[in-house]
């Protein structure tokens, strides 16, 4: 998929582009520029880090998880997150 593919299913599904998104949850400044071509590269090498947040990560999870990771490219990886351990 493209930037400009990725921009335009954010755009319909969210009613904003991406940057637009992504600028209003950052505080302070940020460059837009280095963010699009961060954002470009990681679609054009597959480069992802995908995390799946959770109530709690049991073993079958564990498990899938390990699997994964050891059988896709080195540029992606699988991780999840235990929300019960986040405290707000």
């Amino acid at each position: 998929m493209s930037y400009e593919e990725l921009v335009g299913r954010i755009k319909r599904m969210k009613g904003k582009s991406l940057s637009e998104l992504v600028g209003e949850s950052v505080e302070g400044d940020w460059d837009e520029e280095s963010f699009r071509e961060g954002i470009k590269q990681s679609l054009e090498s597959g480069s992802f880090i995908l995390v799946i947040a959770v109530d709690e990560i049991n073993d079958e999870l564990k498990r899938i998880i390990r699997y994964i990771n050891e059988c896709s490219e080195s540029a992606f990886s699988l991780h999840a997150l235990d929300l019960t351990f986040l405290k707000l």
